[in-house]
């Protein structure tokens, strides 16, 4: 049943997303003021299904749920001690702080508001930089990320964040961009792995440099226990090493080879997308760091948190490829036919997966109605 539940709230969603952009182009630049687009309207309506799912959902959907509604009451209780706070971040420490004083003990509420904020911004993100929004939609649901927020929605804020900062590092604002990457590694400390990202996204692509991130990544792979014996010493290793997080995982290496067929695939059309749009380096290079981490993900599995930052990327390049090698409307719905055929395998593998639904805990959804507490 919840598989029908979540596979109706995505065909509305996508739905709507398509009837926006089919209206948009079609709506009259100039308007009377004060009327509302029926563009704006239908995307509202394509962001209500997945948020209404988040505002009713019950404490058992997500595992890591419980524990976040405890540190919430805490920090309304002042009696959160400094471990707590050293492990959820100062950020989301005042950020439940200021919710409290609109919602006070409610947390069901508190984080309904934020999983609304973190899905808001990716659906803005998606509209302000995706050559067409309802395949980035398909692509997003297909990779189950917005699923992710029913459980790691602290680091999912911070994703979220730092995906719609892409318009800053495309931009070359770096000072709005230091800004938002600092924010989010406030909230999620992992996010500080995309603060040197602005320096290095627009480096150019060609076979030699290819070439050096392959010997990286295998010196990085074959080097790890170095690697990992640096990284133990940071805040992120402390915490992550040692732990449920740090181990070999089939799912790993299938993560592994389904992105490395994702890059080879995007890298093979690269010279047509970057014809018609250099700044496409800046996701080519999200896509290829997103790989370089995955390789380090064999060894173990913290590092599978770390690629989400990069991996969320491609619901903006996929359809920049289709929208470069394709003009023709009947070629275009072929590709893009094959391209959800693929996606839709990719759900159901990872749905059905260890890391997936019952490994995060939304495979049963129930709302907070349904629950005692």
């Amino acid at each position: 049943m919840t598989v029908v539940i979540y596979t109706v709230v995505e065909l509305i969603s996508i739905l709507f997303m398509y009837l926006a952009g089919y209206v948009k182009k079609r709506e009259k630049t100039k308007r009377g003021k004060g009327k509302v687009k029926i563009s704006t309207i239908y995307l509202v309506l394509s962001l209500i299904p997945f948020v209404s799912l988040l505002w009713l959902r019950g404490k058992s959907v997500g595992v890591d749920y419980e524990g976040y509604s405890e540190l919430y009451l805490k920090i309304v209780e002042n009696t959160i001690n400094t471990r707590e706070i050293e492990w959820i971040g100062i950020g989301f420490k005042w950020i439940c702080k200021v919710m409290s004083f609109v919602c006070g003990n409610n947390y069901f509420v508190a984080f309904a508001i934020l999983n609304t904020i973190t899905t808001y911004l990716i659906y803005k993100t998606i509209l302000e930089n995706s050559k067409i929004p309802w395949l980035s939609l398909i692509i997003l649901y297909a990779f189950c990320l917005h699923y992710q927020i029913f459980n790691q929605f602290r680091q999912m804020l911070a994703i979220a964040i730092c995906f719609y900062n892409f318009k800053n590092l495309k931009n070359r604002d770096l000072k709005r961009y230091i800004i938002l990457v600092l924010i989010a590694t406030a909230i999620h400390k992992s996010a500080i792995i995309m603060l040197p990202v602005y320096f290095i996204a627009d480096m150019k692509l060609n076979f030699k440099k290819l070439i050096l991130y392959s010997i990286l990544s295998v010196t990085a792979f074959l080097s790890f226990e170095i690697i990992k014996s640096i990284l133990a010493n940071t805040y992120y290793g402390r915490v992550y090493f040692g732990g449920i997080f740090d181990q070999q995982t089939e799912s790993s290496v299938l993560n592994f080879f389904v992105r490395m067929c994702f890059l080879v695939l995007a890298l093979f059309f690269s010279k047509k997308v970057l014809k018609k749009d250099e700044k496409n380096v800046f996701l080519y290079n999200l896509v290829i760091y997103c790989t370089l981490f995955q390789i380090l993900a064999i060894k173990t599995y913290v590092f599978s948190r770390i690629t989400t930052y990069f991996f969320i990327f491609y619901v903006l390049l996929i359809p920049e490829i289709v929208s470069a090698i394709m003009n023709k409307g009947r070629q275009k719905v072929f590709i893009i036919f094959m391209i959800i055929f693929v996606l839709l395998i990719y759900k159901s593998v990872y749905y059905n997966s260890s890391s997936g639904a019952k490994g995060c805990g939304y495979d049963e959804y129930v709302t907070f109605f349904s629950e005692d507490y």
